[in-house]
């Protein structure tokens, strides 16, 4: 597509990239539907509350929220920006709003009116997903204060119940039987192309408004598969993400886990403590980390009384690990696990 601001590949560049097979010309959407169909009744994301969704009911609540989105009269390549915390809710709305042809829009919760109301013009974002409450905070009410200064918003769906007057609760929406209206394929008609922008991942930089990065479907196919070889993301592994998901380190990681059949853990909580214990109780083998999540753990005094053996990758990045904080890292995760450093960018490749 033609997104202002979007600057695609030069033709031979692009050619080159389809002939070494680097782009797979395949779209984000359907890019777990291998895994669905080989394992349906794996578990696909295990919630912070202990909720657990198979890849069949994430593949069929995805496709509710494509139909709903596209009854709702949203047209190919309309921005949806989403603000959710790490809930399976997230991963479900993403990729319904992919088959549906349209643009991600991605926030982080901790985002407010000033960030949020900037994303939504810069994006010409028509609709939004967001909480019905999060840490003590209404994002629907925030949603209503930035809609007249926003024009081409109009929609607003909701996650938790009850949805508030005037938008629409996406809980009703993913349990509401909605493909039986429709011929089977019915959404391949919205399938977006490799080289159509995706997302719009956001990056802030040290200062301003966050900035809009758009990333096409083979682009960020590519990342996700190749990180997901190096780290070793299999139908057996089990990844721990606690930072914001909307983020490029934790969006890219996930989608890799889900395309190879593993399964993801989703923390909104940080703190040591909370880390362990999902490690311990969820058998995890791979996690991301931040720099400020090392020195929490080398200061909490119980961290040793976790098992933690099932740990087979810790990947550190978002910020620079010294020396120091490695070694002393070393002692405290099992010795078959590898500490890998990572460094990444929404623009472009860790």
């Amino acid at each position: 597509m033609t997104l202002a601001g979007f600057v695609p590949w030069d033709e031979e560049s692009a050619k080159k990239y389809v002939a070494k097979g680097y782009w797979t010309g395949k779209s984000l959407g359907d890019f777990i539907e291998p895994a669905v169909k080989a394992k349906p009744d794996k578990v696909a994301i295990i919630a912070e509350d202990g909720r657990k969704v198979t890849y069949a009911e994430l593949n069929l609540k995805a496709d509710r929220v494509a139909l709903k989105l596209r009854e709702m009269g949203l047209k190919q390549n309309d921005a949806v920006l989403i603000q959710l915390p790490n809930w399976p809710e997230f991963i479900i709305a993403y990729f319904g709003i992919l088959r549906a042809g349209l643009i991600v829009t991605l926030t982080v919760p901790q985002f407010r009116a000033i960030e949020v109301r900037h994303l939504a013009k810069l994006t010409d974002a028509v609709a939004i997903i967001v909480p019905r409450e999060f840490g003590k905070f209404s994002y629907p009410q925030m949603v209503k204060e930035i809609m007249p200064d926003v024009p081409k918003l109009k929609h607003v769906l909701v996650v938790g119940n009850p949805a508030p007057e005037g938008t629409i609760s996406l809980n009703q929406v993913m349990e509401s039987p909605l493909e039986k209206k429709y011929p089977v394929d019915y959404l391949a008609q919205f399938k977006q192309k490799g080289i159509d922008v995706a997302q719009i991942l956001h990056t802030g930089g040290t200062t301003g408004l966050p900035k809009g990065v758009p990333r096409t479907h083979n682009d960020y196919i590519l990342v996700s598969s190749t990180q997901a070889k190096q780290l070793g993301y299999d139908n057996s592994a089990v990844g721990l993400i606690s930072l914001p998901i909307a983020l490029n380190a934790s969006l890219g990681r996930a989608i890799g886990f889900l395309a190879n059949c593993g399964t993801i853990v989703l923390n909104t909580t940080t703190s040591a403590e909370a880390l362990a214990k999902a490690i311990q109780r969820d058998k995890v083998t791979h996690i991301l980390m931040a720099p400020t999540n090392v020195v929490d753990i080398l200061s909490l005094q119980d961290w040793n009384k976790y098992d933690l053996s099932c740990l087979l990758n810790l990947l550190c990045g978002v910020g620079y690990l010294a020396p120091e904080l490695r070694k002393a890292l070393r002692d405290k995760v099992p010795a078959t696990c590898k500490i890998t450093r990572g460094y990444g960018m929404a623009e472009g490749p860790s």
